[in-house]
């Protein structure tokens, strides 16, 4: 599958939702048209459709890393200031010490 099919498979899944959740045609004078607000349908939620929509770009994100499209994001890691640690831990025990 190239880059380009799994975009437009998650690309067709996220518009299937969105028609699912919120009305997105209007009738004017009677011609149906792609309205420019999305109204909520009665009964859907929301949140709901923000965790479905999510999931959706996760695995959209998963694919192309498992295809070899995009590279795994890689974890920040915090830089330690070892010296002010190790002060800050003879500090304490001298306190305990001290007690």
């Amino acid at each position: 599958m190239t880059k380009k099919e799994i975009d437009n498979k998650y690309m067709q899944q996220a518009e299937a939702l969105e028609e699912e959740f919120f009305s997105l045609v209007v009738e004017i004078k009677g011609l149906k048209i792609l309205g420019q607000h999305r109204k909520l349908k009665t009964g859907k939620s929301e949140a709901d459709f923000n965790v479905q929509h999510g999931n959706i770009w996760k695995a959209h994100d998963a694919e192309l890393i498992a295809k070899g499209f995009r590279q795994p994001p890689q974890p920040i890691v915090p830089q330690r200031n070892l010296a002010a640690e190790m002060d800050d831990l003879e500090s304490r025990i001298k306190k305990l010490e001290d007690t």
